[in-house]
C-alpha cells in the first residue's frame, strides 16, 4: 500500500491535518458556499442527499472520484478521527498519520473504529429504544430485496452487543470499490422507500444511521480480516448527557432527538 487517502467529512470550516492521508471535502454542498475544501457536489456525486445520507455523501464522493495515483481510500468525520501519531493543529489529539496507515495495511484488509459495546443491549434493542424500531424493518426489506444472500448475517449481526460504528474505515481500493458497491444502491434505496420529506433534520438522517450496520455485515459475509484502531474526538464529549440519554431510552422509551 503505497498511497492511501483519507476523506474527512466536514460541513464548516475547522482545523485538518496536514498529513499527505488526508482530504477534506465539504460534505452537503450542494447550493451551500464553499468552505473552501473540495466540495461533495462537484464531479460524480450524491450531495443532494446528505440531509439524509450524511457523511455518506463525501464516501460517495472519494469512491467515485479517487485519484488515479491512491489505491486505498476511507473516511473520517471532522471531530472525529483514527488516533495515531500526527498531530492536528488547534487540538491537543494525534491522529493516524500515512505512514501508520500504509503500516496498518499491509497487516489487513480495513482499518475500523474499535468496537463500540452496548453491554445490557443487543445492537437491534439499543436501536429500537433509541429510534424508531420500524426502521430496522426497513434495513431488512431493502437488504432482502436488493442482497439477500446478507440477509442472515444482517439478523445475526444485529443480535450481538456490539459493532464498528460511525461510517469510518480505510481500506485497498478494490476492497473499497467491493464494499461501495454494496452500501450505496442499499442505503439510496432506504432514502427513496423512507417518508423523510417532512421530518425534521435528525430524524432525516435515518437512512445514514441505518448504513452504520453494513460495513460489518460486508465484512463479516465475506471473511474480510480488519484492525481496530481507537477513536479520538476533537470536540469534548458530554458522556452525562450522552449516558443520560441511553438510560432514558432503555428504561423510560424518551427516543434520541439530537447527536451527541
Amino acid at each position: 500500500m503505497t498511497h492511501p487517502v483519507l476523506a474527512i467529512a466536514a460541513h464548516k470550516k475547522v482545523d485538518v491535518p496536514q498529513d499527505p492521508l488526508y482530504l477534506p471535502i465539504q460534505a452537503g454542498a450542494a447550493g451551500k458556499e464553499s468552505i473552501g475544501f473540495v466540495r461533495d457536489d462537484s464531479n460524480q456525486n450524491i450531495s443532494q442527499l446528505n440531509p439524509m445520507l450524511s457523511e455518506l455523501t463525501v464516501l460517495y464522493w472519494i469512491w467515485k472520484n479517487l485519484p488515479a495515483d491512491k489505491d486505498a481510500f476511507g473516511l473520517v468525520h471532522y471531530r472525529r478521527y483514527f488516533k495515531g501519531s500526527a498531530p492536528l493543529e488547534g487540538s491537543k489529539v494525534k491522529v493516524l498519520s500515512e505512514q501508520e496507515a500504509k503500516d496498518l495495511l499491509s497487516r489487513c484488509d480495513v482499518i475500523v473504529p474499535k468496537r463500540r459495546s452496548y453491554y445490557i443491549e443487543t445492537l437491534e434493542s439499543h436501536y429500537s429504544h433509541t429510534h424508531n424500531p420500524k426502521d430496522l424493518d426497513l434495513l431488512r426489506d431493502v437488504v432482502k430485496d436488493l442482497a439477500p444472500e446478507y440477509l442472515d448475517t444482517l439478523n445475526a449481526h444485529l443480535q450481538k452487543r456490539s459493532g464498528h460504528m460511525f461510517n469510518i474505515f480505510l481500506m485497498s481500493r478494490e476492497k473499497g470499490d467491493a464494499f461501495c458497491s454494496f452500501l450505496f444502491p442499499i442505503a439510496i434505496e432506504i432514502c427513496k422507500r423512507a417518508d423523510l420529506d417532512d421530518t425534521e433534520p435528525f430524524l432525516r438522517r435515518m437512512p445514514g444511521r441505518l448504513a452504520e450496520f453494513l460495513l460489518d455485515i460486508w465484512i463479516e459475509k465475506n471473511g474480510i480480516s480488519v484492525l481496530e484502531v481507537p477513536v479520538v474526538d476533537t470536540q469534548p464529549v458530554n458522556w452525562f448527557k450522552k449516558g443520560s440519554a441511553f438510560l432514558k431510552a432503555k428504561f423510560f422509551s424518551r427516543k434520541y432527538d439530537a447527536s451527541f
